[in-house]
């Protein structure tokens, strides 16, 4: 798994219908006036509706393991659901770590059904272009270099919410990340019976030390 980014599946063929309903029931906006589209960093439309937007994509995220060890979350951003037409785009930008750990782009229409419209980001010194099939997520690290090009044809729609995580240290995150990873190596293992036994189980030690972590390093005061 790449250290700056990861892909997941938030929705598959089998619930396409949640996306495609949501979008009947609400209006577009324009994300800013004509006057300022010269000068401006995006030109988007933005969704509006009555429907709790959030529980459609938070929820789906909230049992991916990926997502999950990634992000090691504490909350989460609304969703932001939006549409880019032809001539739309969104500039060369990186995110305010204050807004959250990372960013989540979520794709909501398939890549056939518009030109352009890539998200790219600046990883390792190169750009990466994004065009993902309809359900599929992006997560990065929010002060990662990122752009959406130029829709040509068509419309992109998608959303878009950032993630704060418990740790601020980004090496203490990844330290987190792989006892959690190592946490599903034991899962099938013979249930303990005797104290001894759990003194020297490989996952109750590593218990102790997510424990230690989540005490001394994460954002949530347990004192």
């Amino acid at each position: 798994m790449d250290s700056n980014f990861i892909i997941t599946s938030v929705y598959d063929e089998n619930s396409y219908h949640e996306i495609d309903e949501m979008l009947k029931d609400g209006t577009w906006i324009n994300s800013i006036t004509n006057e300022s589209k010269a000068k401006s960093l995006y030109q988007e439309k933005t969704f509006v509706t009555e429907q709790n937007i959030d529980d459609l994509f938070l929820m789906k995220t909230k049992d991916d393991f990926t997502f999950y060890s990634f992000c090691v979350p504490y909350s989460n951003t609304k969703v932001i659901v939006s549409k880019l037409e032809k001539g739309d785009f969104f500039r060369i930008h990186n995110e305010s770590i204050m807004i959250g750990s990372y960013k989540t782009h979520v794709f909501l229409n398939e890549p056939e059904e518009y030109e352009g419209g890539e998200l790219c980001i600046f990883n390792d010194g190169r750009e990466l272009k994004f065009k993902l099939k309809k359900g599929l997520a992006l997560t990065y690290k929010t002060n990662t270099l990122s752009k959406i090009n130029e829709v040509t044809e068509g419309e992109k729609i998608y959303a878009s919410y950032f993630t704060k995580s418990l740790f601020k240290d980004d090496k203490i995150r990844e330290l987190y990340s792989k006892i959690l990873y190592l946490n599903t190596k034991f899962e099938n293992k013979p249930i303990v019976e005797t104290y001894e036994d759990a003194l020297e189980d490989p996952n109750f030690i590593l218990n102790d030390i997510k424990d230690f972590l989540l005490y001394n390093h994460s954002v949530i005061n347990l004192d």
